[in-house]
């Protein structure tokens, strides 16, 4: 569980620059995490929230639909260890026991909550500009 978490957050990690100043050191991926491609907006009869007629640009997903992604990932993970089932139900079934995860997790757990304060600290690190692109 853990190894899952720190991979995720190792994997975004990666596609970020790391701040030599404050001793990080790692490799930044070559391949881009997200592509943005500009293009001219159709023309229509009314700018939509346009008042002085000049073209808007509209980021699709959202940053805040891309970093919904990146945290529910984490969610993920809990939800497929949860799945894990202790035995003790199937292995004494004359005892009549509840089934539980063998392993309950959720987001309020160390290792979780520390894999999200990772991954929003990139985010908001990594969205200066892109939002000031925008």
């Amino acid at each position: 569980m853990q190894a899952s978490i720190d991979d995720w957050v190792a994997f975004v990690k990666s596609f970020t620059l790391p701040k030599y100043d404050k001793g990080e050191l790692w490799k930044r991926t070559t391949v881009p995490f997200i592509i943005i491609n500009l293009e001219k907006a159709k023309e229509t009869k009314k700018k939509k929230g346009s008042k002085d007629g000049s073209i808007q640009v509209e980021y699709q997903p959202s940053l805040a639909e891309c970093q919904t992604f990146m945290t529910q990932a984490l969610a993920k993970i809990c939800k497929s260890t949860n799945d894990v089932l202790t035995f003790e139900n199937d292995l004494m079934t004359f005892l009549e026991l509840d089934t539980k995860p063998a392993f309950p997790i959720g987001e309020d757990f160390t290792w979780v909550a520390d894999g999200l304060d990772a991954i929003q600290r990139m985010i908001s690190e990594n969205i200066v500009d892109p939002e000031r692109l925008l």
